[in-house]
């Protein structure tokens, strides 16, 4: 994901952050844990959106879908660690909006 992040960077492409975070005091996701952080290996820079969301889209409740029409990004590149919720679920409605969505599986065995 480190090397994905890097490439598209150095390429001058956008990158959008997604957190997730939970209600629930039991969730990993609880924002006080911290395990509801981003991971050392994917810090966003000053300059790159971060947006929070509470549910398994990006584009539910955020303006993800503004951000990626006024930047004319037809085309989207979706990744990250719960892949069979969340990005799925992002992916999938990405497609539905009308982008056209690139889904980068990433394994990583131990992220928490």
């Amino acid at each position: 994901m480190t090397r994905s992040i890097q490439a598209w960077r150095e390429s001058n492409r956008q990158v959008i952050y997604i957190l997730y975070l939970s209600e629930s005091k039991d969730s990993l996701f609880y924002p006080e844990n911290e395990t509801s952080r981003f991971k050392a290996f994917s810090q966003s820079k000053s300059t790159e959106w971060i947006l929070t969301k509470y549910v398994n889209s990006a584009f539910i409740a955020t303006n993800l879908e503004k951000i990626l029409r006024e930047e004319a990004c037809p085309q989207v590149v979706i990744t990250g660690l719960t892949t069979n919720h969340c990005v799925e679920t992002t992916t999938r409605m990405s497609g539905n909006l009308g982008f056209i969505p690139i889904y980068l599986r990433i394994r990583c065995d131990h992220y928490i």
